[in-house]
């Protein structure tokens, strides 16, 4: 039997024996091997996966090179510049992970949709992934995972477009009465807006100063003001924020109460009845197709409303090389997906 060797964190690893495999041994800080279960009545595995727990980046890469781990899993946003043989190939494949625009919807003028539209328009998402991200991700048109039961993900829904932009605060009634390049309302009342942001995360510190160079642009003032993360969570938690670049992990239940739910104090105090149903409905005992019904009746109101632009879905990646056989099909709750059938063409030696 060919065994398969992967590396990851100790966290990944939990000892269960209830599906194809079953623990064989087990060590939270070293590794892990398990073996086909017999009891298991659905496709059976056909070979052995052992996982190692390696700190040190390098050495992973080093063993990778040697052949002696057959993949290692990376979640880092600057995984790409590890690797410099053309022999390990790099599979990208999106997380549960998203970096978002969110605003405070209890708070004038971020309380008007149409001025949330114009800050989307605004926001270059294929910049801020380049510039701020190291193009770790892959560019979402809503907070839903992209593909999300069916859902087409088109990437372009607000699209950068300084123009659109423009017609969208002027439909919110700003526009530049005076002529000093500024937007005013029509009691004169200018845009202020506050970009919060955690100073001690460099990408975001990156991306609000992309971001108020193209809000800017619309003749609103913009204020960059970097907390520290203790703060941070604070000010976001109570909602004393304009808006705030945010990242957020969805639980693998993809539960998305935490950010939509209307009694749930999410964090853009947004508030809409329809919404809650959708989010009781995915919770309960519906069936697939009916689920798939309810996501995009959910999409459709998100991407009206935006109370949460999505810059983009954080991707994940694994290093492989040809030792490894057979169809990485991982996704964000299960890299290993498929790996009944994964084998390489050498033995562990022992």
């Amino acid at each position: 039997m060919k065994d398969f060797i992967a590396k990851g964190k100790s966290e990944d690893f939990i000892p269960v024996g209830t599906g194809a495999y079953k623990v064989e041994k087990y060590n939270r800080l070293s590794d892990l091997t398990l073996v086909a279960n017999e009891n298991y009545s659905g496709k059976r595995a056909q070979n052995t996966l052992i996982f190692e727990v390696l700190p040190n980046k390098k050495n992973a890469v080093n063993l990778l090179k040697s052949g002696e781990l057959s993949l290692m899993y990376n979640n880092a946003p600057d995984r790409e510049t590890l690797i410099s043989d053309p022999e390990i190939k790099t599979f990208n494949y999106p997380s549960n992970e998203l970096e978002m625009i969110a605003f405070n919807t209890s708070k004038a003028p971020f309380s008007d949709k149409r001025v949330r539209k114009a800050i989307a328009y605004a926001a270059d998402s294929e910049k801020l992934l380049e510039k701020a991200y190291y193009n770790a991700g892959i560019v979402s048109d809503s907070i839903l995972y992209p593909g999300y039961f069916g859902t087409e993900n088109t990437g372009k829904l607000y699209a950068y477009d300084i123009d659109k932009a423009k017609a969208s605060l002027k439909q919110a009634g700003y526009e530049d009465r005076d002529n000093d390049g500024y937007v005013e309302d029509k009691d004169d009342n200018e845009i202020e807006i506050k970009i919060l942001i955690d100073r001690d995360n460099t990408s975001r510190s990156l991306a609000a100063g992309i971001l108020k160079e193209s809000l800017e642009k619309l003749g609103v003032t913009v204020i960059i003001d970097m907390q520290s993360a203790e703060a941070y969570r604070s000010i976001l938690n109570y909602g004393n924020y304009d808006i705030a670049v945010v990242g957020m992990k969805i639980n693998e239940r993809y539960d998305l109460s935490p950010l939509l739910s209307s009694a749930g104090g999410n964090i853009a105090r947004y508030e809409n009845k329809k919404v809650d149903i959708y989010l009781s409905l995915m919770s309960g005992t519906i069936d697939n197709s009916e689920k798939a019904e309810t996501v995009a009746e959910l999409k459709k109101v998100l991407t009206s409303e935006i109370p949460y632009y999505c810059i983009f879905y954080r991707t994940y990646g694994i290093f492989y090389t040809d030792t490894l056989e057979g169809t990485l099909t991982p996704i964000y709750n299960y890299m290993y997906r498929d790996c009944e059938e994964w084998t390489c063409r050498y033995e562990k030696v022992f």
